[in-house]
């Protein structure tokens, strides 16, 4: 693993409110780019992750080539991008 991630809302959240389920890490907000949009316009299928946040999640985690935290079921049997949960 790269020790670089991408995280989904929820375990972002748990974060920034000390939940126990994620330890303290720094981090970084990634921007959506140019690049970003046209993979999640062009090589992430609609049907497969079809709600707009999913997909620009999605395709961030694409784009850097790095793992997404995230419990979303439709990411996840996807396949598109890896994921750790």
């Amino acid at each position: 693993m790269s020790g670089r991630y991408l995280t989904d809302t929820h375990p972002l959240i748990w974060h920034l409110t000390d939940n126990p389920r994620i330890p303290d890490a720094s981090y970084r907000v990634a921007s959506l780019d140019q690049a970003t949009a046209k993979t999640m316009l062009e090589d992430i299928p609609w049907a497969a992750i079809p709600e707009l946040a999913d997909r620009i999640i999605s395709s961030t985690a694409w784009s850097l080539a790095i793992p997404l935290i995230t419990k979303d079921r439709r990411i996840i049997d996807s396949g598109l991008v890896e994921t750790i949960w």
